[in-house]
């Protein structure tokens, strides 16, 4: 199959005012909020069917957070594109930089291209293993997001060498999901920021979904990266087992692929670079499961608030 995709999408807002309660540093309340959206066009032209030419919101979203006293932090999310939905909120405990613990809905730590917000997204589309997977790990997932705990940390041992972990235990039913069996998901990310511009994890799955908790879901995705003002380059390969239901009984599909890219200014503003990316819904199928692509990404930044990208 082929398809070409051309998508335009600039920054319609990018306000970020800050709430202090007192002037000095010891100010008990921080308050930050900040709002931002994404429109664009869309041309598909997949082989076999008629071409798709369309305007739309990528998203329009409000966003809120703050701290106490620099121990204690909050979060919260709202998407006001379509219907308003809360897409993250959260509550933190900052007790060491080795011991963060985070309460609530918010991103799961697995991958690395779509953790970071959507605004900061080199392509205008993800990997096909971060579309087609990781965004709806779970039975109802959605926005890589779920409700749960989590305990994170890092240590910088110097400036060569900056070890980190992420673990979560999730619903496991995404987003915005109550939790539909007694079974919990957990997510584990296991890292290293090193030689200042290099950095490369390892993340994993082990979850039930069902209402029983009778299909196991198992994935692990390796990430190794490169990063400059002006350069980055990165790569991830992702493998997992996933039980469905089959007739009476269960079928494991074996889902499974890789991208790598490169981006780089070329100008103070303008931005190239190239993906190439495979997915494989199931490893294990006698059909032809394949999907494959190189995408090309040009962005033009008018400031850091404001860009185009193609």
């Amino acid at each position: 199959m082929k398809r070409f995709s051309l998508l335009f999408a600039a920054l319609l807002i990018g306000a970020f005012v800050t709430v202090n309660a007192q002037e000095k540093p010891a100010e008990p309340l921080k308050i930050n909020f900040s709002a931002y959206g994404l429109i664009g066009f869309n041309y598909d032209a997949t082989e076999g069917t008629s071409p798709d030419t369309r305007f739309l919101t990528r998203a329009a979203r409000l966003n809120i957070s703050g701290k106490f006293y620099d121990k204690i932090g909050f979060g919260a999310q709202m998407e006001l594109s379509g219907t308003p939905t809360m897409t993250q909120a959260f509550m933190d405990y900052n007790a060491d930089k080795l011991l963060n613990i985070r309460a609530g809905q918010f991103k799961y730590p697995f991958g690395m291209e779509q953790y970071p917000s959507l605004f900061v997204w080199k392509f205008t589309n993800l990997s096909y293993i971060h579309d087609l997977f990781t965004r709806s790990m779970g039975m109802n997932g959605a926005m890589f997001r779920d409700q749960g705990v989590q305990v994170s940390g890092e240590y910088k041992m110097n400036d060569a060498f900056s070890p980190y972990y992420k673990v979560m235990v999730m619903n496991g039913t995404g987003a915005n999901a109550n939790d539909n069996n007694n079974q919990k998901d957990i997510v584990a990310q296991f890292g290293a920021k090193f030689m200042k511009d290099f950095e490369a994890n390892f993340s994993y799955l082990n979850g039930r979904n069902g209402v029983s908790g009778q299909f196991a879901e198992t994935a692990f995705n390796v990430f190794l990266g490169y990063k400059t003002k002006t350069i980055q380059a990165q790569a991830e390969y992702l493998s997992s087992s996933v039980e469905v239901a089959a007739g009476p009984g269960t079928y494991t599909a074996k889902p499974q692929g890789y991208y790598l890219y490169a981006t780089g200014k070329v100008l103070d503003n303008v931005e190239l670079g190239v993906r190439y990316d495979v997915y494989d819904r199931d490893k294990e199928a006698t059909v032809d499961n394949d999907l494959s692509r190189a995408t090309v990404l040009v962005g033009y930044y008018f400031d850091d608030f404001q860009k185009i990208t193609l």
